[in-house]
């Protein structure tokens, strides 16, 4: 029987160790320590020592079915709505640089009931229609009821900020129609006017 430290009576997440379980004997002959654990909720199960000092075993599992109830059952990895709620909720966070200028710097989060339950939102919302998206009405607004709605793709893709409006000799449009207007890539006079700074009326003259 390999060494091995009485863990008895001891907390690793929700489980308590009971009493010293079945030694495991791996196909390569090692021998490894495991543990006869009661969970929280009254479940009982062996439990590799190991697993339970780093940590990789928390629970029976009830941890991940209460986060499955919480956030609207087991589908919600697959299903779009979920996927729009979870986008919405991380550009607020700011949690990636892209989307802090446009979100989170700006003060645009989400409304608490939405952003701590998956149930709520979708309960608001209803699911997401197929070729759709979520889209705030106010673009200044919150992710919140009365101001979301489910839009087709192509119609939230000319609202995006990133389209980049502009106004330049009494027309305004988007910096992909100002490209094809004055024949040049797209690229090009993105890279110009988002990255190097220059200014849509130098980059009109240059090109018009």
């Amino acid at each position: 029987m390999p060494h091995f430290k009485d863990l008895t009576g001891e907390n690793f997440g929700r489980w308590t160790v009971l009493r010293i379980g079945p030694i495991h004997r791996q196909p390569s002959g090692k021998h490894l320590v495991t543990w006869v654990c009661e969970c929280e909720c009254g479940e009982e199960r062996t439990v590799l020592s190991q697993n339970l000092r780093s940590g990789t075993t928390q629970s029976c599992g009830c941890i991940g079915k209460e986060r499955l109830t919480k956030h609207g059952g087991a589908s919600r990895g697959k299903s779009k709505t979920y996927r729009a709620w979870c986008a919405a909720k991380e550009r607020c966070a700011g949690t990636r640089d892209i989307h802090w200028k446009y979100y989170a710097s700006r003060g645009i989060k989400m409304a608490p009931r939405w952003a701590s339950s998956f149930a709520e939102f979708r309960k608001d919302m209803g699911e997401c229609p197929p070729g759709y998206s979520l889209e705030r009405v106010d673009n200044d607004g919150d992710y919140e009821q009365g101001n979301c709605t489910w839009i087709p793709k192509g119609q939230q893709a000319k609202n995006r900020r990133t389209v980049y409006q502009i106004s330049w000799d009494g027309k305004t449009q988007c910096l992909a129609d100002w490209a094809r207007e004055f024949s040049v890539p797209y690229e090009t006079i993105r890279h110009q006017y988002v990255y190097r700074g220059i200014s849509f009326g130098d980059i009109a003259t240059r090109y018009s």
